[in-house]
């Protein structure tokens, strides 16, 4: 993983060791190098913005330097917990802030998806806050902002095909499959 703080008591090289929450003797330790990203409060949002009248749903591509190629994603980034430009007071205002940057939407019935957060994995402190939006309305057209394309209009089955083809970013992938999973709920 990336830089970032790292907790606990450190072993000789500075790792952090990890220990049982529960208070339990522990058989052996764990050297762990646990990572995140204090400037982003260690939280990301992404939103999965449907519109009910097409039955479709809103998707960005972007280039990802880590795989070395363009990746279709879900508006969003990190919360950085302040009221700056990309970030916000609190973390729905970060959604509706990173939507309307990334795909020029705004407005709509707004469903926070995991409150709490998901942990992006074992050894980070980073959380995936997924968010889904229900038809948001164009504020602004979008020339390609960042290098993002934002595309509209873009059916569930094909944001399913795109998931299971490994095509999508994986925070956005679970948070679609979650988007959809409540739609199917609401019988949107």
């Amino acid at each position: 993983g990336g830089g970032g703080e790292e907790d606990g008591e450190g072993g000789p090289d500075g790792m952090p060791l990890a220990r049982r929450e529960d208070g339990g003797e522990v058989e052996s330790l764990v050297k762990a190098h646990v990572w995140g990203h204090p400037r982003g409060n260690f939280s990301s949002v992404f939103v999965f913005p449907y519109d009910s009248r097409t039955r479709t749903c809103s998707v960005i591509r972007q280039y990802c330097p880590g795989t070395g190629r363009r990746e279709t994603s879900l508006p969003g980034g990190r919360w950085d917990g302040s009221s700056s430009a990309r970030g916000g007071a609190d973390l729905l205002e970060a959604a509706r802030t990173e939507l309307r940057a990334e795909a020029g939407l705004d407005g709509g019935t707004w469903v926070a998806l995991c409150p709490d957060g998901i942990p992006q994995d074992a050894n980070s402190k980073n959380r995936v806050h997924p968010f889904l939006v229900i038809d948001s309305q164009m504020n602004m057209p979008l020339g390609g902002k960042d290098g993002v394309e934002v595309e509209h209009g873009v059916r569930l089955d094909e944001v399913m095909r795109r998931v299971y083809a490994g095509e999508m970013l994986g925070p956005a992938a679970m948070a679609s499959m979650m988007a959809l999973d409540k739609l199917n709920q609401l019988n949107l």
